[in-house]
């Protein structure tokens, strides 16, 4: 496979759950230039505790509908949704897709958060109280579920030029990985991580996690999920994005 230069654009990228090391501004700031952030946790079968980690993020999400579903305690109007923010340029429009995923693995749960700059945030130093107290109340428990919230940009006139133009962003340890066209087929992609190789597959507009050297094989599994646009290997701190 011919492939350009490997485009590094920071030493720190993501990194494991267990320690959350990274270079992020504080999140829950409403901070200008982390208007498009991802979070991702690993949550208990527990409604209430679902619902706790989606109110923490819910002053970035500015949709009406959303805040009345939410605030309503309707967890089965929010998953796996999308919703529209208001108030956006004309030519721009932010929305949040909401997913709840069943993993069945025994780990532990946790939650980590990623800005507009790949960036994964790091606990101790960026999130604030009421995300860190939540962080440690849900590390005590086994998860079922991965619960991913995600603030996104689309560009309208884009979409009518490039109207099939969707790319994988690839995100290792050291940053910005590759940018592949999900137009294109490749039996193997390798990735190098930080325990080893992560193997993927892209076939008639997939991504397909083949082979990895994590010990739970969570991006394996969600890589076969239709239509989900994220793939996140912890352990092996990579994060595959379909934008």
């Amino acid at each position: 496979m011919n492939r350009r230069d490997f485009i590094k654009t920071g030493s720190i990228g993501l990194a494991s759950l267990s320690t959350g090391v990274g270079m992020g501004s504080i999140l829950l700031n409403d901070n200008k230039d982390d208007k498009i952030f991802s979070t991702y946790a690993f949550l208990p079968d527990d409604n209430k505790i679902i619902l706790d980690c989606l109110k923490i993020f819910q002053h970035k999400i500015k949709s009406r509908i959303f805040s009345y579903y939410l605030n309503n305690n309707q967890l089965n109007e929010i998953i796996n949704k999308r919703f529209y923010v208001e108030k956006d340029f004309f030519f721009t429009k932010s929305f949040v897709d909401v997913k709840l995923i069943c993993i069945n693995d025994n780990i532990n749960g946790d939650i980590y958060v990623n800005n507009k700059s790949n960036l994964v945030l790091d606990p101790n130093r960026d999130f604030d109280k009421k995300l860190f107290v939540f962080r440690e109340k849900i590390n005590s428990k086994k998860s079922k579920y991965l619960l991913s919230i995600e603030l996104n940009e689309r560009n309208l006139l884009s979409d009518i030029i490039n109207p099939k133009n969707k790319i994988i962003e690839i995100t290792n340890n050291k940053g910005l990985f590759e940018k592949i066209s999900l137009m294109k087929n490749y039996s193997l992609v390798n990735i190098p991580g930080s325990i080893g190789n992560t193997e993927i597959k892209i076939e008639n507009g997939k991504v397909f996690v083949i082979n990895s050297p994590c010990r739970h094989k969570l991006c394996k599994n969600m890589s076969h999920i239709s239509g989900n646009k994220t793939i996140a290997c912890v352990p092996n701190k990579i994060l595959i994005k379909i934008i």
